[in-house]
C-alpha cells in the first residue's frame, strides 16, 4: 500500500486534496436523490437550479481540489433547518468532502 501526501491549508486547516472517489459517489447518490425526489413545482428552494449543477460539476470532474465554503449554494437554508432531512444529509456530505473538511479535528495539548 502506497501512501499519498494530502495538502493542507495552513490558514483553514481544511484538505487541498480531496478524494475525488468519495465525492463523486457522493454526487451521484445525491443527484439520483434529486431527481427522483424534486420537480419543479415541488421545488420551494431552487434545489433543482443550484444544487442538481454542483453535482454535475463534481461528476464531470470540474471540481479537482477543495472548494471554498462560501461559493456553495443553499448556504443559509442549511445553515437555518431548512431543508428536508434527507437531502441535508447527502448534500452535507457533498460539502464536507468538497470543502476538504475534516470530520475530525485533531486534538492539540497546551504545552
Amino acid at each position: 500500500m502506497s501512501v499519498q501526501k494530502v495538502r493542507v491549508n495552513e490558514r483553514t486547516g481544511r484538505f487541498i486534496d480531496i478524494d475525488l472517489n468519495k465525492a463523486n459517489r457522493q454526487a451521484l447518490e445525491l443527484k439520483n436523490y434529486i431527481l427522483h425526489t424534486y420537480t419543479p413545482s415541488n421545488d420551494v428552494y431552487d434545489v433543482i437550479g443550484q444544487v442538481l449543477p454542483l453535482c454535475e460539476l463534481v461528476l464531470s470532474g470540474g471540481i479537482k481540489e477543495a472548494v471554498d465554503v462560501n461559493e456553495l449554494p443553499l448556504r443559509y437554508h442549511t445553515r437555518e433547518g431548512l431543508l428536508p432531512n434527507d437531502l441535508d444529509v447527502l448534500f452535507s456530505e457533498l460539502c464536507l468532502t468538497i470543502t476538504g473538511t475534516p470530520r475530525r479535528f485533531p486534538l492539540y495539548s497546551a504545552s
